[in-house]
């Protein structure tokens, strides 16, 4: 005999036999029958937290390295005096306007350029190879911010977890890039903003639910529909669908669905 997760009548559980009617907790007037553990979906968000929260300390060390390796430059430097490398440019300045004066010594004029830039060269080279590494130790730092990012917001919207990466790529091939810390679309130096809420911008998580309505439903878990509700019970959190008749207990664990849009309620007509 299979037991119904939710009794609405004293007469329907009285047809329950009577070594299992413990099994059921009365909650305003219906019983639920009592489980334990967590449902599947509980279990593989858990553990895609888990694994961005790893993710996060991998990218805290990862910035603790680049930070070492910036001072290593720094300190590799420290003895280039920025006022005397703006003297020596000065100066071979002036024998550039003086050779282009006098040209009666051009072998002299030669040598003195020859060995200002000799000294001035491998100056330069050294603060642009540090600006090198400076740019792509902060490129490495947004592309894993934008990473998470992305990740989250795919997560938060149903996106199973093997997808996510699907999701990252198409969200580039969009246009999402990171911006002043967010995930957002910026063409000739304007922020992209929302179709349906024009003076906001166009966010990752609109864009996500655009993707699931415009051919990539094969992307997200399964949605929780109006049939399956009976079965998952008071306890489960629909992803989308409609909430028919919903008790106290299923609208609260649904409210941040239901108030989003992704979840309707629906009443039936009283008789």
């Amino acid at each position: 005999m299979a037991l119904k997760a939710v009794i609405d009548t004293a007469e329907e559980l009285e047809a329950v036999p009577e070594a299992l009617r413990e099994s059921y907790v009365e909650v305003d007037g219906h019983w639920y029958l009592s489980i334990e553990g967590q449902t599947r979906r509980e279990a593989e968000l858990g553990s895609k937290v888990s694994e961005f929260r790893e993710t996060n300390v991998g990218l805290m060390k990862e910035k603790s390295t680049i930070a070492d390796q910036l001072e290593t430059v720094t300190q590799r430097y420290s003895g280039v005096d920025p006022a005397l490398y703006q003297e020596m440019v000065g100066e071979r300045q002036k024998l550039d306007k003086r050779h282009a004066r006098v040209v009666t010594n051009d072998d002299l004029s030669a040598q003195i350029q020859s060995a200002v830039r000799a000294a001035v060269d491998p100056i330069q080279e050294q603060l642009d190879e540090s600006r090198r590494r400076e740019i792509e130790a902060q490129a490495e730092l947004d592309g894993a911010r934008f990473k998470s990012l992305v990740g989250k917001a795919a997560l938060d919207s149903g996106v199973r977890a093997e997808a996510v990466d699907d999701v990252l790529g198409r969200a580039v091939a969009a246009g999402f890039a990171l911006h002043d810390g967010q995930a957002s679309i910026v063409e000739d130096g304007i922020t992209r903003f929302s179709p349906s809420k024009p003076d906001q911008p166009y966010r990752l998580e609109e864009w996500i639910q655009g993707l699931q309505r415009g051919g990539g439903s094969h992307l997200f878990q399964p949605s929780i529909s109006t049939g399956d509700q009976e079965m998952a019970g008071p306890e489960a959190r629909m992803e989308s669908g409609e909430l028919q008749d919903p008790s106290g207990r299923q609208f609260a664990r649904n409210l941040e669905a239901i108030a989003s849009g992704k979840v309707r309620v629906t009443r039936t007509a009283n008789p």
